[in-house]
């Protein structure tokens, strides 16, 4: 009877409370990234690839980051200092948004190492219906969870939906990369073109989504 009454709590929680809905899913994303980035080091390891090692530290940087926020979160939950509760997330946003710029800018490695150093590499076609499959999931989640995250002031919520997002656009890169250099014999130079193309457009979207975030947080922070 314990366990159905729980179960039902747990429901009615999911349904009711869209704060710890998200907490709850971002703790979900952590262990999935976790996941994704370990095999990611395997792949790297594997099939000696830059790319799969260098992107296996972004997303560990952005494993970081989410538990950095859920971490805080939950210490600013307590009774004892709600009261600051507020300001210390305004202050702690402004952190997370220099954060998850710097962590953009460092990805310039796998990338340059995407564009620049391409090699041949003897994928099977697991690598890339295993990504295809993870960055579906994360695009569609990305962009719903996105859209609800506007109705929402909570500082915390949104740095976790905004994370969501890159999450996806990076997964983006790393399902181009997979498929070119799996199909590499199947690609002409053109196809490698707009494969840089639209890698440079992407970053440029990660950067201008860090830059947005870092002047709102600035702007929330002169507020009183």
């Amino acid at each position: 009877m314990n366990i159905k009454y729980q179960i039902k709590n747990l429901r009615t929680k999911l349904k009711e409370n869209y704060q710890f809905k998200t907490y709850l899913f971002s703790l979900f994303s952590i262990i999935i990234t976790i996941i994704f980035a370990i095999y990611n080091i395997y792949l790297g390891i594997i099939y000696n690839t830059g790319w799969n090692i260098s992107i296996a530290i972004y997303y560990g940087f952005l494993i970081i980051i989410r538990t950095y926020i859920l971490y805080n979160e939950n210490k600013l939950s307590k009774p004892n200092i709600s009261e600051y509760k507020l300001n210390m997330q305004k202050k702690l946003y402004l952190k997370q948004c220099i954060m998850l710029f710097t962590i953009d800018i460092l990805l310039i490695a796998p990338i340059s190492i995407m564009v620049l150093g391409q090699k041949e590499v003897n994928y099977s076609t697991i690598p890339a219906i295993s990504t295809a499959a993870y960055t579906t999931c994360k695009i569609i989640l990305a962009i719903k969870n996105s859209l609800q995250a506007k109705k929402n002031n909570n500082l915390s919520i949104i740095m976790l939906r905004n994370i969501n997002l890159k999450d996806s656009l990076v997964a983006i890169l790393s399902l181009q990369y997979i498929l070119i250099v799996t199909f590499e014999s199947e690609t002409d130079n053109n196809m490698l073109i707009v494969s840089c193309i639209s890698t440079f457009c992407i970053w440029i979207l990660l950067i201008i989504i860090s830059i947005k975030t870092i002047c709102k947080a600035i702007q929330i922070n002169k507020t009183k």
